[in-house]
């Protein structure tokens, strides 16, 4: 009997939240809502805050009013395959915009060979200054050039679509 309601409890909670998916979806399905949810997830998915960028995407879109599905989605490109690159290239670049613009690997050479955290605390500064504003300088760059490049994209796709099933733009 407990596992009878139970078991219904858990389905209205499913049903409830679908239909609260389903209605968001379909508010945020403009072409700028979905390009804007796409550069805000690769925007958080550059971010050097490890296991938030879902959360920096979440909140992101709703202050922004964008898609949230399509930024979750975006922060899908920071990766275990995608991390090195994205933040040696994040330092790199963060270190050409620091008055010490040596570039040096070094301390990322060390923070890898003793990957705890009395490593990143001691060097800290030295990573996570320029690892920052490279992060802020490339999720930028690339953010506002993904949101052109997938609104118009999204617009195309919007076209074909009504023009297969047989709707019109309204004015």
């Amino acid at each position: 009997m407990l596992a009878a309601s139970f078991i219904a409890g858990l389905k209205r909670r499913h049903k409830r939240l679908r239909l609260f998916f389903i209605l968001l979806n379909r508010k945020d399905r403009s072409p700028h809502r979905i390009a804007l949810g796409f550069a805000i997830g690769l925007f958080a998915s550059l971010s050097p805050f490890l296991g938030f960028h879902a959360l920096i995407a979440v909140v992101l879109s709703f202050v922004f009013r964008a898609n949230k599905f399509v930024a979750l989605a975006a922060t899908l490109i920071n990766n275990p395959l995608t991390m090195i690159p994205i933040y040696l290239g994040s330092y790199g670049l963060g270190m050409l915009f620091l008055p010490k613009a040596e570039a040096k690997a070094e301390p990322f050479r060390e923070l890898l060979r003793n990957a705890d955290w009395s490593t990143f605390v001691h060097l800290g500064n030295s990573i996570l200054i320029p690892l920052l504003l490279g992060y802020v300088v490339a999720g930028t760059a690339l953010a506002t050039l993904s949101y052109f490049a997938v609104r118009a994209l999204s617009r195309r796709y919007q076209e074909r679509r009504r023009k297969i099933i047989g709707l019109h733009r309204p004015s």
